[in-house]
């Protein structure tokens, strides 16, 4: 998903498709950790790597002045803190997930509804 070209054109990080890979990853390594019976707190960590000049694919709904590209090399997430193993992933991420989006130019990733249930276009 990280990939600078794609048959010969730019090619953005698909925000959607990213959003849910990893909002799949982390409930299956909070299962694990339930199943192993691993007690909480947990420690989410997020670091993308050789992504300075990358930009963020959005849907056509979505409208932004600002076409910001990643500024630096590697993207450092600050880590969050999870105290419930019941937590919702997409719960947990959306911190990490804002962090991205503010480093391409956004407030927050746009695939939150004001409730906070994850809930991108389709």
């Amino acid at each position: 998903m990280l990939r600078r070209e794609y048959l010969g054109r730019e090619h953005r990080i698909p925000s959607v498709g990213f959003e849910e890979e990893l909002i799949k990853a982390l409930g299956r390594y909070l299962g694990l950790e339930r199943a192993l019976g691993v007690p909480p707190p947990y420690v989410v960590a997020l670091t993308l790597l050789g992504v300075r000049g990358m930009r963020m694919g959005v849907g056509h709904r979505y409208f932004h002045d600002d076409d910001t590209a990643i500024d630096r090399d590697d993207l450092v997430i600050p880590e969050t803190l999870v105290e419930d193993a019941n937590a919702e992933p997409h719960t947990v991420l959306r911190p990490l997930f804002d962090s991205i989006w503010n480093a391409v130019g956004w407030p927050a990733s746009p695939h939150y509804t004001d409730e906070g249930e994850w809930k991108p276009e389709g």
